[in-house]
């Protein structure tokens, strides 16, 4: 019965598409989806403990362990790899889906974000850049509220940003050529403008600055 419900399992897990939308990259690899293996393969043991099995067949079940757990690791030391080596060039390549940012870069960013919100008395600011966003809502904290509408992981913060507020000004951290016409914006910093909401919802700003806002 234990070892039906594992296969069983098994086979729902294998089936899911997303077992195989591996990306290439560390955040997300197909493996994830294998993890619950290890607890299957003791709720088949705990299970197969109630069963009495003679000497012989014990026996036999513990050399046959041994032997696929020895194989498997043999040949995972034949056929390594650098994955991680891999990862990382992927990651700092500038064609990368998931770049790294030197943390110094982050830090400096972030303090002159910080430094812009405070002189234009902005409460929220919306990173073209993704890992700028998570990092600077965790280095500057709650004071101010980042956001990277193209792929914002945070529900809430999308709902927030799509009712209509009472702030004036918003910071935008990323080229300036965003602002046009539609948009009335004030250069603060190289990479830093402080935008006029003119009565619209963040998001609906957003939009009107052709940024993708992704769907929640």
């Amino acid at each position: 019965m234990a070892y039906g419900v594992f296969v069983l399992v098994l086979a729902m897990i294998l089936s899911l598409s997303k077992t195989y939308g591996d990306l290439g990259v560390v955040y997300f690899q197909a493996a994830r989806l294998i993890l619950p293996m290890p607890v299957g393969i003791w709720f088949i043991a705990y299970g197969l403990s109630w069963r009495t099995l003679s000497p012989r067949w014990d026996r036999l079940l513990a050399y046959g362990l041994v032997v696929i757990v020895a194989a498997t690791g043999c040949f995972r030391i034949v056929t390594w790899s650098d994955r991680g080596g891999v990862l990382e060039q992927d990651a700092v390549s500038r064609s990368s889906r998931y770049p790294e940012m030197p943390a110094a870069e982050l830090t400096n960013l972030c303090d002159r974000v910080a430094q812009a919100a405070a002189k234009s008395n902005a409460d929220v600011a919306i990173f073209e850049s993704r890992i700028a966003a998570y990092g600077c809502a965790a280095l500057i904290g709650p004071d101010l509220t980042t956001a990277f509408p193209e792929y914002e992981r945070r529900r809430w913060v999308l709902e927030a940003l799509d009712r209509p507020a009472d702030r004036s000004t918003i910071l935008f951290v990323g080229p300036p050529a965003a602002c046009t016409g539609i948009v009335v914006c004030e250069q603060l910093d190289v990479d830093i403008v402080a935008v006029e909401l003119g009565g619209r919802s963040l998001l609906q700003l957003a939009h009107d600055m052709g940024i993708t806002v992704r769907s929640f």
